[in-house]
């Protein structure tokens, strides 16, 4: 265990020696019980900050994100005159890390990883309480709860400056990234280059002009690699009064990357049309387009580009689509019990209907693809409407909507019925025509696979009754539905049993015997989850699977509650109880399952 450095006084020395400073303060404060708030408030009634400025700064704040940083670097907080007033009105003293050395078995109470996500800097122990430099104090109970979990310590805060901070971070840690730098991830060795679509010409002056700005073109394709390498599924590019900032949703979370001077802003954008093969002069209606980058092994990664005007500029939102990253087995997307062989059960049926529903971003187009590669043969024809095509499979005809023309999905199923399919996947059933004419095809010999926009499995036959079709071809017609949800997994390298108290757990969905032999667990961050405690993520799964009883039900007309009643006393797990099972075994957290399911 790392010394207790203490003086006769009571107060701790951060070092001894006679060349270094030393640290005689003695730690205090009387911490309200979530300081957040209460900060913002003495803020306010302190004369620093408005409450225009707070509610402003709170709008553009990411959740989870520090407010009152977002007041410092946007300039409206000055941070002598924040450290000043939090420093008397909490009795915390302020301290000055330059040139401080810290005696090294101090900083083995605190790892790397954590010192980076918390921005905070061990300076001394005093009594069994590590002291902790901060810059501000919203985190201060993730901070106790880390700490004391790992050393049973308590903690105690003082105030510094944030470069002081960081640059105690490098004398103690090494070389630390609080923050990701897109200008470090570019290389003059480019490792992508721009792949044209084939039926669209390339404006050559306007490539030709944009290459001029060398560093808005190095800036677009280090945000598209970083992307790519972090494993991002989007890109959001968005513009505010005085910055426009860059952010990646990487395992169904937004993570901001960057934020830049609002003057780059319109060469950014301007840059990513013109690799979209978009127009670069329109800027008051949206626009749609495609980027194709081969990166240097010859992997080919498309983005599918989307910008709007707003009321402070132009957004963009790329979805990358990284085929390479998409595993296309039905049997390891997360399938719990008897579910997979249900699902299989279903799709070996040579008509009726299996329907996919779930919030957008819920991974239903990767269950359906995988649906498809499993049906996949030489002897079984298989079409698809696509809105849009995200991946394109061999051996299946994929047909893209093209609203504009007239090419809905309802004109394509009726088109498709002419084409002897044996499979025909819609990408979505929007409206009445299209459920109409999918339940025609599921009638007439055809499996058809499909998306809807339900909370759960039973709330589908809903939704299509209430789009127009009979109850007895619904009744007649699915086979089953299967709802999802994605939750994130729990990064392997840093993954800790944590303490979890039996009442909550049974409160949750787990039963008593569960709740007094689970062992649950969370990340504590590392370097290969980026300090976020989760790496990759899995699907939790609601299958329905239609039998007599639920087709009785539907055609007697009983509500929603009752169906799934019905489904359960048939063995049919809840969402809620998919993402149980998988905080059983270590796959998730509490917190993940909690976010993304309610209780049954």
């Amino acid at each position: 265990m790392p010394t207790d450095p203490k003086d006769e006084s009571g107060f701790f020395s951060a070092d001894n020696s006679d060349t270094s400073p030393v640290l005689q303060i003695r730690p205090g404060g009387n911490l309200p019980a979530r300081v957040g708030s209460p900060v913002l408030k003495v803020l306010v009634e302190g004369g620093l900050i408005t409450p225009a400025q707070v509610k402003h700064a709170q709008s553009t704040t990411r959740r989870g994100e520090d407010v009152i940083k977002t007041l410092i670097n946007s300039g409206v907080l000055g941070e002598d005159a924040y450290l000043e007033l939090v420093s008397r009105t909490y009795q915390i003293p302020i301290v000055s890390l330059v040139g401080l050395d810290i005696d090294p078995n101090i900083i083995k109470y605190v790892p790397k990883t954590l010192a980076v996500r918390y921005s905070m800097v061990p300076i001394g122990v005093q009594e069994r309480n590590l002291i902790i430099a901060v810059a501000d104090l919203l985190q201060h109970d993730a901070i106790h709860q880390d700490i004391g979990f790992a050393h049973k310590l308590g903690v105690d805060f003082v105030l510094a400056k944030k470069a002081d901070i960081r640059a105690a971070l490098v004398r103690c840690y090494g070389e630390v990234r609080t923050g990701v730098d897109l200008r470090e991830v570019f290389k003059d060795d480019d490792p992508l280059e721009v792949v044209p679509e084939e039926v669209e010409d390339t404006d050559a002056n306007a490539l030709a002009k944009a290459s001029e700005e060398a560093p808005i073109i190095k800036m677009v394709r280090a945000t598209l690699l970083k992307a790519i390498q972090r494993g991002a599924s989007d890109i959001h590019v968005e513009s505010f009064e005085t910055f426009f900032c860059i952010r990646l949703r990487v395992d169904g979370v937004l993570y901001e990357e960057i934020r830049a001077p609002i003057k780059l802003r319109n060469a950014f954008i301007s840059r990513i049309k013109i690799m979209s093969n978009l127009d670069i002069s329109e800027r008051r209606l949206p626009q749609d387009g495609r980027i194709r980058l081969k990166i240097r092994d010859d992997k080919i990664v498309d983005f599918r580009v989307s910008i709007i005007p707003t009321v402070c500029g132009e957004n963009a939102v790329l979805r990358i689509l990284d085929k390479s990253a998409l595993s296309l087995d039905l049997a390891l997307l997360g399938f719990e019990g008897n579910q997979f062989s249900m699902v299989q059960a279903a799709l070996s049926s040579p008509w009726g209907m299996v329907l996919v529903t779930g919030p957008t971003g819920a991974g239903k187009t990767t269950t359906l693809y995988s649906a498809l590669a499993l049906l996949n043969k030489p002897d079984i024809k298989m079409l698809t409407v696509e809105d849009p095509v995200e991946m394109t499979i061999p051996g299946v005809v994929q047909v893209h909507v093209h609203s504009e023309i007239n090419l809905t999905f309802a004109v394509a199923l009726r088109a498709f019925l002419r084409q002897d399919p044996d499979v025909i996947m819609v990408g979505e059933i929007r409206d009445f025509e299209t459920a109409e004419i999918a339940v025609q095809a599921a009638l007439t010999g055809h499996l058809v696979l499909s998306t809807l926009h339900t909370n759960d499995a039973p709330a589908s036959i809903d939704r299509l009754i209430m789009m127009g079709v009979e109850r007895f071809m619904v009744a007649s017609t699915v086979r089953l539905v299967c709802a999802q949800r994605l939750v994130r997994k729990i990064c392997s390298t840093c993954r800790v049993q944590v303490n979890v108290d039996e009442s909550f757990l049974q409160e949750i969905g787990f039963s008593v015997e569960e709740s007094r032999n689970i062992k649950a667990f969370k990340g504590t961050g590392c370097e290969l989850c980026d300090n976020t405690g989760y790496k990759g993520r899995t699907s939790c799964f609601e299958v329905l699977l239609m039998d007599e009883n639920l087709r009785a039900a539907i055609i007697q007309g009983e509500p929603v509650s009752q169906l799934k009643l019905l489904a359960m006393q048939d063995g049919m797990i809840t969402l809620r109880q998919a993402g149980l099972a998988k905080v059983a075994k270590g796959i998730t957290t509490i917190d993940e399952v909690l976010r993304v399911t309610h209780a049954d």
